[in-house]
């Protein structure tokens, strides 16, 4: 059997270990929190300017579509005022 003197140095070794991984839990846990907090708020400023960005596209293919409403409109008139003179080319022509 052990002695007093033997068990008490061994109990001060694990005491002191102890202390030591509890300091390392300890940061550990302060460390995954303050980095877990800024995730969480670095991706809620990432989610906004991606809102942002999407609107802005958004009204950016809207404005693009309304341009190509504009410019199919010029098209058909062209087209239509191309043919009125080819129709008034092929009457002077039979004339």
């Amino acid at each position: 059997m052990e002695s007093k003197a033997e068990i008490v140095p061994r109990l001060a070794g694990i005491d002191f270990w102890l202390l030591i991984f509890g300091v390392i839990v300890v940061m550990g846990v302060g460390g995954e929190s303050i980095f877990g907090i800024r995730h969480w708020w670095n991706s809620r400023k990432l989610q906004a300017i991606e809102d942002l960005e999407s609107t802005a596209q958004q009204a950016q293919v809207a404005g693009l579509n309304a341009e190509i409403a504009r410019l199919s409109n010029e098209t058909a008139e062209a087209n239509a005022r191309a043919e009125q003179d080819r129709l008034a080319r092929v009457k002077l022509d039979q004339k």
